[in-house]
């Protein structure tokens, strides 16, 4: 994050008062962490700061440094005090400072989540369910059919939180013998001893 656009701030009157930081801060969330297109510095200029002498290019500028922060904080899934760490290395005034860090307390999970789908490119599973199903031996049959098989059917799509959402998913259903299963978890175990190894390093 620039310090040299974070000074940029200080020299508005109007940002350093609670009320209209915090109509910008919103504003760089909806913008660049929700996507909100409609909320841009030009929209801000002409809605909140019309009567400051701050610029667009300046206004831009800032957009860009704590949409960044807030970025960062949520990919990195700080706490409250790695942002204050944060914070501290940049020339946000004191009032700034408290605005960024009680938007970050109230608002942190929503940023995560909206960062989290924005990062999301491939597929990922929507939906899992199961059954187990038992064949039974048929009275004329001379083969043995008491197996029981574990039916799986995952659905599949992009996580994009849209309300149709699901008519864009893919189902897949198969069957899976015991033999079968047992070899699935040997893999899944395996994989959640690696994301534990990794997540702890």
């Amino acid at each position: 994050v620039s310090t040299q656009s974070t000074g940029i701030l200080n020299r508005s009157v109007q940002m350093n008062d609670p009320k209209f930081f915090r109509a910008f801060v919103n504003g760089v969330f909806r913008n660049v962490i929700q996507g909100d297109k409609d909320i841009t510095p030009e929209f801000l200029k002409q809605e909140v700061f019309k009567d400051n002498d701050i610029t667009v290019e300046e206004l831009s500028a800032q957009f860009s440094s704590v949409g960044n922060l807030l970025k960062q904080a949520a990919y990195n899934d700080w706490e409250i005090p790695e942002v204050e760490n944060a914070l501290n290395s940049l020339s946000f005034s004191d009032l700034q400072k408290k605005a960024l860090l009680r938007f970050w307390r109230s608002q942190r999970p929503k940023v995560q989540e909206a960062v989290r789908k924005k990062s999301r490119m491939n597929n990922s599973l929507k939906r899992f369910n199961w059954r187990i199903d038992t064949k039974t031996k048929s009275k004329n049959s001379k083969e043995n059919m008491n197996e029981i098989s574990a039916i799986v059917e995952l659905a599949i799509g992009k996580d994009s939180g849209e309300a149709n959402a699901s008519e864009n998913e893919s189902v897949v259903r198969f069957e899976m013998d015991k033999k079968q299963l047992t070899e699935v978890l040997v893999q899944i175990r395996s994989i959640q001893e690696q994301l534990k190894g990794i997540s702890s390093s």
